[in-house]
């Protein structure tokens, strides 16, 4: 049966999804320290996940052309914007993850890759993003833990790996904040609920 009108529509019995209730974890991101974890916890502002698409095929056949699809891209880059405070502390962060991970900028020159030195080390790539969507109410609790009622979904991306940092503004006659952007790729993501344990990390991409 077709809807009659939107007051009988009850997909709007439940309240809509605002976009500022959530929050980013990364306590199981293994190549930030704790001190970094934390802090780009309470830094981030906003996210977004690139776009997910196919691609079609046309075959003609009996005067008719029908299209098919062919290959599916799966999203792949997550974006997050921070706030930044006056000792740059995210920014020495994120530079520090890069600098261990893709580039070191600081590499002594004709010096050695020393693996026991933590600057140097490989990323181990155990690396996990997550993003918290939380139910819309007032009384939160801040912590990188929230409580699993206030959160009604969990999107966790796997095996991250920073590979941009965004570009940092400074203008004299602006009064914003000093904000930018990091992005990090990922093999595959998966929405959960709070309470569903995932035995199997490869089984479905979207749950």
């Amino acid at each position: 049966m077709g809807i009659q009108s939107i007051w009988s529509n009850d997909f709007y019995e439940k309240p809509p999804q605002p976009l500022w209730a959530f929050e980013v974890v990364w306590n199981q991101y293994s190549d930030l320290p704790e001190y970094a974890q934390t802090l780009l916890h309470k830094a981030a502002i906003s996210g977004k996940i690139a776009e997910r698409k196919a691609s079609v095929v046309p075959t003609y056949f009996g005067g008719v052309t029908f299209m098919h699809l062919a290959r599916s891209d799966n999203a792949d880059q997550l974006t997050i914007e921070f706030n930044e405070n006056e000792d740059l502390d995210v920014t020495q962060a994120l530079q520090a993850l890069w600098n261990r991970t893709a580039m070191n900028q600081d590499w002594p020159e004709g010096g050695k890759h020393e693996t026991t030195n933590p600057v140097y080390r490989y990323a181990n790539g155990d690396n996990k993003i997550i993003i918290k969507i939380l139910k819309p109410n007032d009384n939160y609790e801040y912590g990188l833990d929230c409580a699993d009622n206030f959160v009604s979904k969990i999107i966790t991306f796997y095996n991250c790996k920073l590979i941009q940092i965004g570009e940092t503004e400074f203008n004299y006659t602006s009064d914003e904040v000093m904000k930018f952007s990091a992005t990090f790729s990922f093999d595959y993501m998966k929405v959960t609920n709070p309470t569903q344990t995932i035995t199997n990390d490869l089984a479905g991409v979207m749950a």
